[in-house]
């Protein structure tokens, strides 16, 4: 499964998607956060959209305009969809990984996938969160993690080391 909340990116890639026959993605057109219902998307230049953000604080560019989007959380997504598990999960969304997180807790709690994830200050500011709270929250569900480039981190919850 993919989100992109961006309509033009999500079908750019579902074009790249049908090129290379790649059959096994379904991208959707949401936001991943805590909440259900809609949301701002500030929107950077089109050759920068990769900035986009749901964060209120923007710093890393100057917004040329918005647009509401609609939101999930992935607890929700996973239940309407009949998900029976989660082994893995990549969220880059600039800054608001740890609201997917909180979005996701019961599937965490019940699946325990491994994480890789942003883990950028600027563009957690950007959300109104930092990085206390975001290792307060992997320690909670019981993450251990470690930094894999310059602003990624990969988190493995206790059951699945060796």
């Amino acid at each position: 499964y993919a989100f992109e909340p961006i309509y033009e990116a999500a079908e750019v890639l579902k074009q790249n998607l049908a090129i290379n026959e790649i059959s096994n993605v379904s991208v959707h057109t949401l936001a991943v956060t805590h909440f259900m219902g809609k949301t701002t998307l500030y929107m950077p230049p089109l050759t920068a959209w990769g900035l986009a953000t749901i964060g209120a604080f923007v710093e890393r560019f100057e917004p040329v305009s918005s647009r509401e989007v609609d939101c999930i959380t992935l607890d929700r997504f996973v239940e309407s969809n009949g998900i029976e598990r989660v082994d893995f999960m990549k969220l880059d969304v600039e800054g608001s990984e740890l609201n997917i997180l909180r979005g996701a807790r019961a599937l965490i709690e019940r699946d325990h996938p491994v994480i890789l994830m942003e883990y950028n200050e600027i563009n957690m500011r950007q959300c109104g969160i930092t990085r206390e709270e975001v290792d307060a929250f992997l320690l909670e569900m019981g993450y251990a993690w470690s930094l894999v480039s310059t602003e990624d981190i990969l988190c493995v919850h206790a059951t699945r080391m060796y």
